[in-house]
């Protein structure tokens, strides 16, 4: 586990939801810059008034929630432990954070699965395998560019896709996921979050 087991779900709240927190207060103070922050919580609590992953999974006793997305078939919430989400048949779906390989933005260079041969294109805000139709516009299906998709592989060898919503928040899970992954270990993860 690369979180290091003195700290307490609180000091991982404090810590993983700082960035995500001072990186969406600047959104909301400057709404411009992307509308989609109006689809994220910070905190999230159970009575939103809207059905979200939260409300569908009981949050062991001590865990904290820190940050969830909701917009359409985009529903996924971090917590102090785990990530997770509704996939694609609306199944709930979750990863502990120590159980986490490594996480990427999906069919980018940096996707581990994505072969430099193939190519994947966005349509209507879903992601397809293979060459675009003629009558799209190239630019606008570039999946680099405003791409709600994030991939990662668990410890298990398990290959997990979650939707979230496309420029700050997959940004922001990235990190803190990415953060948490096996990948860092825990000198490098306390000096990410600025605790050596």
């Amino acid at each position: 586990m690369t979180i290091p087991k003195d700290l307490s779900d609180s000091d991982i709240k404090t810590l993983v939801g700082g960035k995500i927190e001072r990186a969406y207060l600047l959104r909301v103070s400057n709404p411009e810059l992307d509308p989609t922050v109006k689809f994220c919580r910070l905190y999230p609590e159970r009575d939103s008034g809207e059905f979200t992953v939260l409300d569908s999974i009981e949050l062991e006793p001590g865990e904290l929630t820190i940050f969830e997305v909701k917009k359409d078939d985009a529903d996924s919430l971090l917590t102090t432990r785990r990530l997770v989400w509704r996939n694609e048949f609306g199944t709930i779906q979750d990863v502990r954070l120590s159980n986490i390989s490594k996480c990427g933005l999906l069919a980018s260079a940096g996707d581990p699965v994505y072969p430099s041969d193939f190519i994947h294109y966005f349509k209507d805000g879903k992601l397809y395998e293979g060459y675009p139709p003629a009558n799209l516009n190239l630019r606008e299906c570039i999946p680099q560019f405003k791409n709600p998709y994030m991939y990662l592989v668990d410890t298990n060898g398990h290959r997990h896709v979650i939707k979230l919503v496309e420029m700050f928040p997959v940004y922001a899970v990235l990190d803190a996921v990415g953060s948490a992954s096996t990948e860092v270990n825990q000198q490098k993860w306390r000096h990410y979050h600025g605790i050596d």
